[in-house]
């Protein structure tokens, strides 16, 4: 199972422990926004809005439902790809421990996914290009 992939970690600059959080609501936001000023099935990126939305919720996870809704696209199609986003390893199923027996599936990132997804973020608020060796990052030439 392939898993995400590494972003190298960036240092927090003494950001809030949910400065991450925060930005990753804005960034969903922001991609809704733009999707809804034109036609937003052209914009839509499932996986992304999805592995976006999981960080947001944090640890405990999501309801399969509203992990779906989150993607924005029809349910057969979120479903599709949270099966994809479970094959890669990046996400997984939970039961919920507050419904008792009244039984919920939840779905979550896994803790290598929370942390490549939280180093991806890091990197854009501190403004650098998340893609290792980037041309981006490297300094302007002299000529």
């Amino acid at each position: 199972m392939p898993g995400p992939k590494h972003f190298a970690p960036s240092a927090s600059d003494g950001a809030p422990p949910d400065c991450e959080i925060r930005f990753a609501a804005r960034l969903l936001d922001a991609r809704k926004a733009f999707g809804e000023a034109f036609t937003p099935l052209l914009f839509c990126n499932p996986p992304l809005d999805i592995l976006l939305d999981l960080f947001v919720a944090g640890s405990k996870g999501r309801p399969v439902l509203d992990a779906c809704l989150s993607a924005g696209v029809p349910q057969s199609v979120a479903l599709r790809w949270l099966t994809c986003l479970q094959g890669e390893g990046l996400v997984v199923e939970v039961d919920d421990p507050d419904r008792g027996r009244d039984r919920q599936t939840l779905i979550r990132l896994t803790e290598r996914t929370r942390e490549s997804v939280r180093d991806y973020l890091r990197h854009l608020i501190a403004g650098r290009d998340p893609s290792p060796g980037s041309a981006r990052d490297a300094p302007p030439s002299a000529g």
